[in-house]
């Protein structure tokens, strides 16, 4: 039998593992180089701020659904400025401390569904 803490540890490991398996899909293996980290268990967004950027998302999505531009796998960058809006400037100043301050120039929104096969 494991102890809390060693499965802990273990969900915290495959989380991590999981994580820079994503990064090195989404940006290559130089996103992994300047990895911020963040405390295991904090919460940076609510459900109310999550629902916010969902459906920021969302309406992109409905947008290109009609236009060549549609896609299964849409992508779209947020500004600063664009972020704060969304979520609040308190939770963006909360996100930015959680990461130690750590410089950054692209925010990253990424809405994934299944493909029709027509």
């Amino acid at each position: 039998c494991s102890s809390p803490s060693t499965q802990r540890h273990a969900d915290v490991s495959s989380s991590a593992a999981a994580a820079a398996s994503l990064a090195v899909q989404v940006g290559g293996r130089d996103a992994l180089l300047h990895l911020p980290e963040c405390c295991p268990g904090t919460v940076l967004l609510g459900k109310g701020q999550r629902h916010a950027l969902m459906e920021l998302i969302d309406t992109v999505h409905r947008a290109r659904a009609s236009s060549d531009e549609a896609s299964a796998d849409l992508r779209i960058s947020l500004t600063k400025d664009e972020l704060c809006m969304a979520v609040g400037a308190e939770t963006v100043g909360t996100i930015g401390r959680a990461f130690g301050h750590v410089a950054y120039d692209t925010i990253r929104l990424r809405r994934v569904s299944v493909a029709d096969d027509d």
